[in-house]
């Protein structure tokens, strides 16, 4: 039997065969192979912004007001428990998908819009220095939830030390409250006897440092009263001016909203009894502004202070006048 094998040229002939049939195919392969693998990744986007829209919906207080954003992290999600980090892959990492789901409203549709972006400036939180009255070089700056504020500017103001920035209550509800004769924190709630609230002006004497002039502001007041009746309120530096004042007397819990009167600058916040036994209160809030905004509790802000707000928003400045 005659056997023969190929000849050199043949086996080049078919070695650049194969060599043309790979760099045809290759291409194709690896486009199929990275469409899967964006088609995968976009449905992974969508599972974690469906996911997204249910938390939300079951956490409705974190939905961002106004032209605000909420920012919420993949962390976020399943830390929760809302999603299964052993199910969102990146699949071209093998590792977690990265990035954070855009909140905002809006206005046109009269909806929330969630979107996915994987772009890091797109997931940073804008804060804004308010330097309340002063002047501050540094208007604001971008942080990332669940990390620190990082350097926070120095304001300065002619006749005033500055003491540290705060959120946008601007009384602590505890300092406030427990400074009435016999007050009590219990079931939630401070609780303490109207007639002993009479002439507690709790800031008095600090006027400007703390109430900027012809500034309206606006205080929001949970609780109620037992049979009695306890006024919450503005006095203002025109004695001419009557008191703007909440009067807390129903038996079961409501809020309440004043807000000062315009063109009137405030000079201090009072609590005053008119009769009756004892007062609840669950929050108060005073905020720049002439519009209740829901409650948080006063906080003091400082560059190791972790982000905890999901959305924009402003910091205050604190000032004490200068001995």
């Amino acid at each position: 039997m005659n056997k023969k094998g190929f000849t050199l040229v043949e086996l080049l002939a078919v070695i650049a065969i194969l060599g043309l049939l790979i760099a045809i195919i290759s291409p194709v392969v690896k486009n199929l192979i990275n469409d899967s693998e964006n088609n995968l990744s976009e449905q992974q986007k969508k599972l974690v912004v469906e996911a997204t829209k249910k938390y939300m919906i079951e956490n409705s207080e974190l939905l961002p007001e106004g032209s605000d954003r909420a920012i919420v992290y993949m962390s976020d999600l399943i830390d929760k428990g809302v999603i299964d980090n052993d199910k969102i892959i990146d699949p071209k990492s093998k590792g977690e998908i990265n990035g954070c789901v855009v909140v905002s409203y809006n206005n046109e549709f009269n909806q929330y819009d969630y979107n996915y972006s994987d772009n890091e400036n797109d997931c940073l939180i804008t804060v804004t220095f308010d330097p309340e009255g002063g002047s501050v070089g540094t208007t604001s700056k971008q942080v990332k939830l669940n990390s620190t504020y990082g350097e926070l500017p120095t304001p300065t103001r002619e006749g005033y030390t500055f003491k540290g920035w705060r959120g946008k209550n601007m009384f602590d509800e505890e300092a406030i409250l427990m400074a009435i004769n016999g007050a009590k924190y219990e079931n939630g709630y401070y609780v303490f006897n109207v007639v002993n609230a009479r002439n507690l002006y709790s800031v008095n004497g600090h006027a400007l440092d703390i109430f900027q002039e012809n500034t309206r502001y606006t205080i929001t007041v949970t609780g109620y009263a037992d049979t009695g009746i306890l006024h919450i309120g503005f006095n203002y530096i025109n004695d001419d001016v009557a008191n703007t004042r909440i009067i807390l007397n129903n038996t079961t819990e409501d809020t309440f909203v004043v807000t000062s009167k315009n063109g009137e600058s405030v000079e201090y916040l009072y609590f005053s009894y008119g009769s009756g036994k004892n007062a609840y209160v669950s929050h108060i809030q005073v905020e720049k502004g002439n519009t209740a905004t829901e409650f948080e509790p006063y906080q003091e802000y400082s560059s190791d202070t972790v982000v905890t707000k999901s959305s924009n928003h402003t910091l205050h400045a604190i000032w004490e006048v200068a001995s």
